[in-house]
């Protein structure tokens, strides 16, 4: 009976998970994703509040649930020496806890993103960052069947993209970003609905916010603002 006990504890410790951060960690990748992902799920009332006029009103519930689920997992994941497979893991627990449409276009689009990130965190430059962006982009498109101007999040998306084309550091990003960012969130609530979460109000969504658009914007102004 005591061995098996012992052979337990012995299986047990085999599939206990690694951990690569805590809350002392000094790593900048890790502090930056759990600090954006604890904000994002403070959110959760506000995007609830704006998809109730628009949606499900549960952009928000499934967000919170999204990043409940990372959160639990972050100090698991070797991100600064796996970062292209730590994101592969988020987009996976973003795809599982997320709900809805939302779940599944952003696990694509955090798959597709991670083929054009170097496996090392701090091999990465500018480039890669921005080419994960527009490719990622591009892969929601396909698996959403969405395109520019049905005022999804794809709006917002593809429009920044444009804008960062010519972009070259970091100083470039914020400038282009911060200058255009109200306007595009703005420009999106006057198109009329094609496809998503509006699609059913017959334009009565025109002028409102578009949910999909704000959460994006949300996650991109934190991210890009504290680099």
């Amino acid at each position: 009976y005591n061995n098996k006990i012992k052979e337990n504890i012995k299986y047990i410790k085999k599939e206990e998970k690694k951990v690569y951060n805590d809350e002392n960690s000094k790593s900048f990748i890790y502090n930056l994703l759990k600090d954006l992902f604890t904000y994002l799920q403070s959110k959760r009332d506000e995007l609830n509040d704006l998809d109730k006029k628009v949606g499900d009103g549960d952009i928000g519930t499934g967000l919170y649930h999204a990043m409940t689920k990372i959160l639990s997992d972050l100090k698991y994941l070797n991100l600064e020496e796996d970062f292209k497979g730590s994101i592969k893991k988020i987009g996976e627990d973003i795809g599982a806890a997320f709900g809805g449409t939302s779940g599944p276009l952003y696990m694509s689009f955090l798959l597709r993103a991670s083929d054009f990130l170097e496996k090392k965190f701090s091999d990465n430059k500018i480039e890669n960052f921005l080419k994960a962006l527009k490719y990622g982009t591009e892969m929601i498109g396909k698996v959403g069947k969405a395109e520019k101007g049905d005022r999804t999040m794809l709006d917002y998306l593809i429009n920044m993209n444009e804008l960062f084309e010519n972009v070259q550091n970091v100083n470039d990003l914020k400038k282009v970003f911060n200058e255009n960012d109200k306007k595009l969130l703005d420009d999106i609530k006057k198109l009329k609905c094609k496809r998503g979460r509006s699609s059913y109000l017959d334009g009565k969504e025109v002028g409102l916010d578009e949910p999909g658009c704000v959460l994006v914007s949300t996650w991109l102004s934190y991210i890009i603002n504290k680099i």
